[in-house]
């Protein structure tokens, strides 16, 4: 049985990987040391860098990250909705300077308040639920909205909705 504060940890650094900052694997089996020993057990200290523990723990979280890969399939890719909603303006709109808010039918702004409801989906559960093409084009739909933009009007297409 492998316990579930390892494996917790060893996410933590592995998810730490995919992003563009990547923390050092001694920050992470740190700060999860003293999130473990000062926040959870409440004791005062947490085990130091050049203790034998924090080394064990260490060693451990390298062993259970080969591990966590070989049961990913080493597959780290993850898409994120951005792209999909720049290309999905830029098809809404042609016009570049529409885009970014200089005019858009009296709107202004459009593409930023979708990226901003990207953003917002990110810190919620709609990211694992959704692809992120659906993500791209519900920011659209809600920045559309929050402007009061007629879309139905303005993007009528051979019957066919606007995000089509």
């Amino acid at each position: 049985m492998v316990p579930s504060q390892l494996v917790a940890c060893t996410c933590l650094f592995l998810a730490g990987k995919t992003e563009e900052t990547r923390k050092k694997l001694d920050d992470v089996v740190d700060h999860f040391n003293y999130v473990i020993h000062c926040r959870v057990k409440g004791k005062t200290k947490r085990p130091s860098k050049s203790s034998q523990e924090f080394k064990q723990f260490r060693a451990k979280v390298i062993e259970m990250e080969a591990v966590l890969m070989e049961a990913l399939e080493f597959k780290f890719y993850v898409a994120h909705p951005y792209p999909l909603l720049i290309s999905n303006l830029r098809k809404l709109f042609p016009d570049k300077d529409g885009v970014h808010g200089k005019d858009l039918g009296g709107q202004k702004g459009l593409a930023q308040l979708a990226w901003f409801f990207v953003n917002d989906s990110l810190r919620t559960t709609l990211c694992l639920t959704h692809p992120p093409q659906k993500i791209a084009l519900a920011a659209i739909y809600l920045a559309l909205k929050n402007k009061r933009f007629d879309y139905d009007k303005e993007f009528k297409r051979e019957g066919k909705p606007w995000c089509e």
